[in-house]
């Protein structure tokens, strides 16, 4: 005859020791990580809130490099506006020394010359000044939008008008 021997009891020490394997395994896991939420089946609004803080920590590092690249756009812009204005100084100063009726014809042609060429020079920045590839001075540097947050609406929109 056949018999078939059950010990109920083994069965039961059997599925409480990996249980208990598996919580120790958890427990390890969460010591190891440092992290208290491992998985939904730790805590699943915890979880949620984690992953959104997460996002929107991600988005607020991305709004921070977006403020430091408009950081060095202005930086660029003003550069080059103070090399105009330091451009302009010297022009009218020559503009004045020129309209001094003690300078001969060659001494106010020289200044004239000079005048031009740095007129010539200012062109060049207009014309040249870019940033990323874009113009700034040209006037098609209109809206741009330096978004800093994570949110919409979170940004700054600058526009250079045309200097040319």
């Amino acid at each position: 005859m056949l018999s078939i021997n059950f010990n109920y009891g083994a069965l039961v020490a059997n599925n409480s020791l990996q249980q208990a394997n598996q919580n120790v395994t958890n427990d390890i896991t969460h010591i190891s990580t440092g992290l208290r939420i491992l998985s939904a089946a730790d805590d699943p609004a915890g979880l949620f809130i984690a992953d959104q803080l997460h996002t929107l920590g991600t988005a607020l590092g991305q709004g921070y490099l977006n403020t430091q690249q408009g950081y060095s756009l202005a930086q660029v812009a003003d550069g080059q506006l103070s090399q105009i204005y330091n451009t302009l100084n010297t022009m009218y100063t020559y503009s004045v020394n020129a309209a001094n009726s003690t300078n001969n014809i060659n001494s106010a042609g020289a200044l004239q010359n000079q005048i031009s060429a740095l007129a010539q020079s200012i062109k060049q920045i207009v014309n040249t000044t870019t940033f990323n590839g874009k113009k700034l001075f040209d006037g098609s540097f209109t809206n741009q939008a330096i978004q800093f947050g994570g949110q919409a609406g979170q940004s700054i929109n600058i526009s250079i008008g045309n200097l040319s």
